[in-house]
């Protein structure tokens, strides 16, 4: 069932909320514009309105009783008559004005939702790397954007928390590149860049330390771990220790890096194997990167011993 298309007061509340957005990369000044004198036309036509419904019209009066009151009656009618057709007249011109101006924010609105909505991409790929968690909520108030159909209050406000969505990926991107700030910081990005790579279309986050699961740093061992969530598998976070940066780009740290991948990869291509045996998950990661070409023992044979072919040939199936 559509919705109707917000008349009056709703249409100017509508078009204020939007209009309190600050970002002009969401709400251009085009779009602004036009937003803007949509919404001042409605308020004075709905003002107009307001002020045609409020006067006061000729009354009836009682039904006569007598015939002779008649008389008196119907030449009361025939001077009120012009009076009401000239108020009915401006009363249907008032209504066609203010439907005019609300379809006018309708399509103001809309257009300007449509356009923030398909600014989805550009932001993500320009806020890369971010927090995935706020790639999401970008994502998921993006799509509804980019479907809108008619524009009303909650269209509106979807429009406000995209822009707060907005800043917080931004935000998240910031923070991530000053985390991972330092001598180190080129061949981090280099590695998930390698990553993302590995898996299109899979979200990654990234952690950075110098020690993972006790190895690393003075050691000299490189070392990863990956954790995915069981329930909604969305994204996917890989630990790295600052060795396999420092080792880049080295052959034991790209397959090392394929092997965490591996792992990261179960979000798409669940069922494939048991999750809940970590040998046969082990396997799993590394068959997946000997499948993908790796065969540098930091791909997993070295800690973990050689997959069967059977599990590598079937892991070559999720990609």
């Amino acid at each position: 069932m559509q919705r109707a298309i917000p008349v009056g007061e709703d249409a100017v509340a509508a078009a204020d909320v939007a209009l309190g957005m600050k970002d002009a990369q969401l709400l251009s000044d085009s779009s602004r514009a036009a937003l803007s004198t949509a919404r001042d036309q409605t308020e004075d036509a709905a003002r107009t309105a307001t002020r045609l419904v409020s006067r006061p019209l000729p009354e009836l009066g009682r039904k006569p009783v007598w015939f002779w009151e008649l008389y008196g009656v119907s030449s009361r009618l025939e001077k009120d008559l012009p009076v009401v057709k000239k108020t009915t007249q401006s009363v249907e011109a008032s209504s066609a004005a203010l439907r005019r101006a609300t379809e006018a924010v309708d399509a103001a609105g809309t257009a300007a939702a449509t356009a923030a909505g398909a600014l989805a991409a550009d932001l993500e790929s320009t806020n890369r790397p971010a927090p995935n968690s706020a790639v999401l909520e970008l994502r998921s108030v993006a799509e509804s954007l980019a479907a809108t159909s008619h524009f009303d209050g909650d269209t509106a406000q979807s429009l406000r928390t995209y822009e707060t969505a907005v800043q917080t990926l931004r935000s998240g991107h910031a923070a991530t590149l000053a985390a991972e700030a330092g001598p180190l910081q080129g061949a981090r990005a280099e590695i998930e860049d390698f990553a993302r790579g590995l898996a299109p279309g899979v979200l990654l986050d990234f952690e950075w330390a110098d020690l993972v699961n006790d190895l690393g740093g003075a050691n000299g061992y490189l070392s990863g771990e990956t954790v995915w969530p069981v329930d909604d598998g969305k994204y996917s976070t890989i630990r790295l220790s600052n060795s396999v940066a420092e080792d880049w780009p080295g052959d034991s740290s790209k397959a090392l890096v394929a092997h965490e991948v591996g792992h990261a990869i179960t979000v798409k291509c669940r069922g494939m194997y048991d999750t809940t045996d970590s040998k046969t998950v082990e396997a799993w990661a590394t068959a997946w990167a000997i499948s993908m070409g790796f065969t540098d023992e930091g791909n997993g044979t070295q800690a973990y011993g050689a997959p069967p072919e059977s599990l590598i040939a079937q892991a070559a199936g999720c990609r």
